[in-house]
């Protein structure tokens, strides 16, 4: 019983240290709840960033197939090349379904040798396809290969 009337007249001298405790601790906890929705929220900004950058590099591969192999099966140096970078510029704009998101793919293709017997064909090139988009703010993806023409 002494115990807990030392404890009442202790509270009593001391009844301002438990309002600043209380007001100390809710600031300290704002301070914590404000630091972990900005990592939350640069989280999922960042996330959102890796999969427009993860479909861009798909439709540039995909871009990239598509002139690798038609440039071995139909299409011969030069003006032919000319015409399969033409085919595959055809439809720049691309949109993936689910998306509000328009992705500008371009492709090109530059002569790095010319008659060059030591790999075996005519002509090499190099392809580069870039990928653009813009999410808040705008990005590109490039990809380069080389193909030999006859």
């Amino acid at each position: 019983m002494k115990t807990l009337l030392r404890f009442c007249k202790l509270f009593k001298k001391n009844k301002g240290f438990l309002m600043i405790d209380a007001i100390v601790a809710i600031v300290i906890l704002a301070v914590a709840l404000v630091a972990l929705s900005y990592l939350y929220t640069e989280g999922t900004k960042s996330s959102i960033m890796a999969g427009s950058s993860e479909r861009a590099m798909e439709i540039a591969a995909q871009r990239m197939e598509f002139m690798k192999k038609a440039a071995g099966v139909s299409y011969s140096a030069d003006a032919g090349l000319e015409a399969l970078v033409a085919a595959a510029n055809a439809d720049k704009v691309v949109k993936v379904d689910g998306e509000n998101r328009e992705y500008t793919a371009e492709c090109s293709a530059v002569q790095v040798y010319g008659d060059s017997a030591k790999y075996g064909r005519n002509k090499l090139y190099r392809i580069i396809v870039n990928v653009s988009w813009t999410d808040p703010a705008s990005e590109n993806v490039r990809l380069e290969s080389y193909i030999a023409v006859e």
